[in-house]
């Protein structure tokens, strides 16, 4: 985004940073990883949108992951809120020894 001159919404901005994820995933004890994960969800749609809008990222390979993610994890209610899949129960799950 930011080499196609796109301005991005000051929340979002901490992404661009070298060592966003690390200081995101280890850093924020307040968080547990379902929240952490409802977070960037939510940071995903505002970059979604972003796109969607301007329609100069749809040959992107980082856009077309995005729109995966978002598709596989996340489903999007009747009420226009997205909200996180619940996970599917495994049936025959391994036994551990």
């Amino acid at each position: 985004m930011k080499a196609r001159d796109t301005k991005l919404p000051e929340t979002v901005q901490h992404y661009t940073e070298k060592d966003d994820g690390n200081r995101f995933v280890y850093h924020q004890k307040d968080l547990d990883a379902t929240q952490k994960t409802v977070l960037v969800m939510k940071d995903a749609e505002i970059l979604v949108g972003i796109c969607d809008s301007t329609g100069d990222f749809d040959d992107t390979s980082e856009y077309q992951l995005l729109i995966r993610l978002l598709k596989e994890r996340t489903i999007l209610g009747d009420d226009g809120v997205r909200r996180l899949r619940k996970k599917k129960k495994l049936k025959n799950h391994p036994k551990s020894c």
